[in-house]
């Protein structure tokens, strides 16, 4: 189980609003459906993404959670080479993905995200479409969160550990019984997230690069940055298809990434 102490909380957010556009891309102009899932629970849009069903409600829902993300990162490990592939040596976005990305409920994000990034996290365009510039600066959006629990985040942690031990062995059995494939929408968001992060990582670059620039200069030399910023975000998808050989439905999956790559492109 991949359970950290210190996942961090605006990447954990951003992954899950991926998975969020994922399965509202997939239900087309299903207006009831959309409105659904832009508001519904952080645990039922992994448990559709991940498993392709609403999360049951007779077991523990973060240690549902939990577990569905550990499906989630067997598959982000057993694609680490190829993953990698398409970053630099400055950091490894795989065990970055492992240690950063966790189950929201376990924080006061959702608090935080209210209070401070209510706009931001309206709807799924301001993730991963146009409104991605946003991210250039590549900062964070929110800090990590506090604990209330007395002995402070290790007491907290500590306590965290023992409920998933017992609860652990049912959930984990239901999860397993769905065999095991991953859902589409969950390898479509792993993909997007990670081009995201190459994005990213891009824009890192151009702050350094057009530092020095002014007026014309600099809007060229942040053009050009952007440019190749959106070619890195379609080879990132463009390798993220070996992922789809996971997916329930692999046809799907290389489709859905298909149609990213062409929009890039258009």
């Amino acid at each position: 189980m991949y359970l950290s102490e210190n996942f961090n909380v605006t990447q954990s957010a951003i992954f899950y609003q991926f998975m969020r556009e994922a399965l509202i891309e997939q239900v087309g102009n299903n207006v009831e459906a959309i409105e659904y899932l832009k508001e519904a629970p952080d645990t039922d849009i992994l448990s559709y993404a991940v498993l392709g069903k609403k999360a049951p409600a007779d077991i523990d829902s973060m240690v549902y959670e939990q577990c569905l993300l550990d499906k989630v990162k067997d598959v982000v490990i057993d694609n680490a080479a190829t993953l990698s592939e398409c970053f630099d040596t400055s950091g490894n976005i795989v065990s970055e993905f492992i240690s950063e990305i966790g189950v929201l409920q376990m924080s006061n994000s959702q608090q935080i995200l209210k209070e401070d990034f209510s706009s931001f996290l309206k709807g799924p365009k301001n993730i991963v479409g146009d409104e991605l510039d946003n991210l250039e600066s590549g900062g964070k959006l929110v800090k990590n969160p506090t604990h209330a629990e007395p002995g402070g985040v290790m007491a907290w942690f500590n306590k965290m550990k023992d409920k998933f031990a017992n609860n652990f062995p049912k959930v984990n059995q239901f999860i397993q019984n769905h065999g095991k494939q991953v859902g589409v929408a969950a390898l479509v968001a792993i993909a997007g997230y990670m081009s995201y992060k190459a994005y990213q990582n891009y824009f890192s670059k151009a702050a350094r690069a057009c530092a020095g620039k002014s007026g014309e200069a600099k809007t060229v030399c942040m053009q050009n940055f952007k440019t190749k910023a959106n070619q890195e975000r379609v080879r990132v998808l463009q390798k993220s298809m070996a992922m789809c050989k996971k997916a329930t439905n692999p046809a799907k999956c290389k489709q859905e990434l298909q149609n990213k790559i062409a929009k890039l492109r258009s």
